[in-house]
């Protein structure tokens, strides 16, 4: 095996090799029994070349961990391999990665407790994370937790991380991290590798049992139809397949598409950049992975396949279009994707592209052939715990119906109620009550009595929350029970800075439908108003004077 010299008595066998791409691919070559060319030949290695050159990761030196007990891979060998004519090997190799420079030497020095050349501080804080490479010539990109790329200054968003521990002979690492693998095609498919990424944050989140891939492809294939089998699996899981996997862990799998009845996208069930761009905003904000499910449409505009991945984070980098009439969300920044899509690598960028309404995504396929293949999502898919409830589409109505309300009321005649001009941005996000009330110590817009009383408070644990800004702070604060039914007064918490918007949304307490109807105003108007009763109606506790 290349790298593992030979071993001094009882020690476990090791390397150390300083990082080059060409020293990676000589070491994956040798670990999977697979050809130097074939190696090079993949997209993976196309990506861990611009990522570990990275200025952020900057890798330069390979531990290789051999005799490595993978339990996921170990599933997967008992399920499927163990029982091939083949001897498969039943080990794994696991190659660690830091961006600090060391020797084979120095290494075993620190093993043996002399510190002198290099430090287990040095080796924690320059540690990049771990690929377990499996014994297969083609899918050897196994259990991979890898550092997420640097924030850019806070324009990369990755909120579906979570700490991955790996301890070195005796040495514990961690890199905050989300686990990812290739698909190997015969006991998992794409929206198998999908699942499993996306089940490593929720269980950590819901507390869930964390299946094998293998285990998810058979809870799955407990649906499957005739025409295919279980093992070898090839066909990649049907969408209902994948709901079900998602029913076995404990989770309600919901299915996101397009809403018909959304005003300002009337009629379209397509998943338009708005609908992903704030469900994603609104789910990975709470740590959430949603699975992205796409069509492949190759450089020849031709459909080559289906395809799933798990979307791990995204990018703020667009313009908010300040003219746009339709509701000014915080998630239109969204530019770009950050996904584990298994035939590439982890934290992988896609990004967004608009065409006549139509919404692509780039990927990262970069070999030839392949260059230019953009992804059509058809739908997302989230694994949510069974008490979150109201789903973010019947949230975000409300949110608009309050805001087209407000638009109104600014843009009465002489503006009577002296409000701000200045457009609203709103932030619409899952959260927990832990986590709001623990916002609320430094926010600015609340004085000290209005802090303890908000804290105070009792509230469900999973929430809807709703903040309106402007360029002089926060304006407004929504929450909405996310546990509670779609017909309830589930609206538990609203806060209106500005005075004179508060007593006139009071006011507007008292008016019925029928008045509004009955006034002579003009259609459109009317209609905004409901939505505007509409979302008071909502209201736990009714608004009361200052």
């Amino acid at each position: 095996m290349a790298g593992a010299p030979s071993t001094e008595g009882d020690e476990p066998l090791f390397s150390v090799r300083p990082y080059s791409i060409q020293n990676l691919i000589d070491l994956f070559a040798d670990i999977a029994g697979a050809t130097v060319d074939a190696v090079a030949g993949k997209t993976h290695l196309v990506f861990f070349e611009g990522y570990f050159q990275d200025a952020s990761i900057g890798a330069k030196t390979i531990v290789v961990e051999a005799e490595y007990v993978d339990h996921d891979y170990l599933e997967d060998f008992a399920a499927y391999y163990v029982r091939c004519f083949e001897d498969y090997d039943r080990k794994c190799v696991r190659m660690h990665f830091f961006n600090h420079p060391f020797s084979e030497t120095d290494f075993r020095a620190l093993l043996s407790g002399d510190e002198s050349k290099l430090s287990v501080e040095q080796l924690q804080r320059s540690y990049l994370g771990f690929i377990v490479t499996k014994p297969f010539p083609h899918a050897f990109v196994g259990r991979t937790c890898l550092k997420t790329y640097g924030d850019d200054g806070g324009r990369r968003r990755y909120l579906n991380v979570r700490p991955c521990t790996a301890s070195l002979f005796g040495i514990e690492l961690e890199v905050d991290s989300l686990a990812f693998q290739e698909q190997d095609r015969v006991v998992s498919a794409c929206a198998t590798s999908a699942l499993w990424s996306a089940f490593h944050a929720t269980s950590a989140l819901f507390q869930h049992s964390l299946p094998s891939p293998v285990d998810i492809t058979r809870q799955a294939a407990e649906h499957s139809p005739v025409r295919s089998r279980v093992f070898p699996h090839s066909d990649g899981l049907l969408v209902e397949q994948m709901a079900f996997a998602i029913r076995r862990v404990g989770l309600e799998p919901l299915y996101i598409q397009g809403d018909p009845e959304d005003p300002e996208e009337p009629g379209d069930v397509r998943v338009t950049a708005r609908v992903l761009r704030s469900s994603v905003h609104a789910y990975s904000s709470f740590g959430i992975p949603l699975i992205l499910l796409t069509g492949l449409i190759g450089p020849d505009g031709k459909h080559i396949g289906s395809h799933a991945c798990t979307i791990t984070g995204f990018s703020v980098g667009a313009t908010l279009n300040l003219t746009d009439p339709r509701t000014v969300l915080s998630s239109d920044r969204i530019d770009k994707l950050y996904v584990h899509d298994d035939q590439v690598g982890p934290f992988a960028r896609m990004e967004l592209i608009e065409q006549t309404g139509l919404v692509g995504l780039t990927t990262s396929w970069g070999l030839p052939g392949l260059r230019g293949v953009i992804a059509v999502p058809f739908a997302l898919l989230v694994p949510l715990y069974n008490k979150i409830r109201i789903p973010f589409s019947n949230a975000i109505k409300l949110i608009k119906a309050l805001d087209r309300g407000l638009s109104l009321l600014r843009g009465a005649p002489g503006n009577p109620l002296q409000l701000q001009q200045e457009r609203l941005e709103w932030d619409v996000r899952l959260t927990s009550i832990n986590e709001f009330k623990a916002s609320i110590v430094t926010a600015s817009h609340l004085t000290q009595e209005q802090k303890v009383s908000i804290r105070l408070l009792p509230m469900p644990r999973f929430l809807w929350r709703a903040t309106a800004s402007t360029s002089a702070g926060v304006m407004m604060d929504v929450l909405i029970d996310a546990t509670d039914i779609n017909h309830g007064r589930f609206i538990r918490y609203f806060h209106v800075s500005e005075n004179s918007l508060h007593a006139a949304l009071e006011e507007l307490q008292h008016v019925s439908p029928q008045q509004l109807q009955g006034s002579g105003a003009p259609q459109q108007v009317v209609a905004i108003f409901l939505g505007l009763l509409g979302f008071l109606d909502r209201l736990n506790e009714p608004l009361s004077p200052r």
